[in-house]
């Protein structure tokens, strides 16, 4: 359970970057009626007043709805990673994205 409202869990990635090498990349798990510019400023403030400079995430996507888990109830970064869209090399600043597992889902 996050103390940060609006935040319900997350997930870091180290994705790659063209100058950069490798950076974090948070994926933050969020409800439908969550302000995310507001969450995105708690997100900043208090990554910059507890991690170090290079755990600072350098982009956040938000999922609406849970994150999504392997049979071992760990999260799943391939599947994450097949949701987004995201290639640093074709974007001078990031731009955070939105997902809507909810509206994914396939019904069967």
């Amino acid at each position: 359970k996050s103390n940060i409202e609006g935040m319900l869990d997350c997930h870091v990635i180290a994705l790659p970057h063209p100058k950069e090498q490798n950076v974090p990349v948070a994926f933050i798990s969020i409800d439908g009626t969550t302000n995310i510019n507001k969450l995105k400023r708690e997100l900043i403030n208090y990554a910059n007043e507890n991690l170090s400079t290079y755990d600072i995430p350098y982009d956040y996507v938000f999922v609406i709805g849970s994150l999504p888990r392997n049979i071992g109830g760990k999260v799943d970064e391939q599947k994450l990673l097949e949701l987004v869209s995201i290639n640093y090399s074709e974007v001078e600043k990031p731009q955070y994205q939105v997902i809507n597992l909810k509206q994914k889902v396939k019904k069967r």
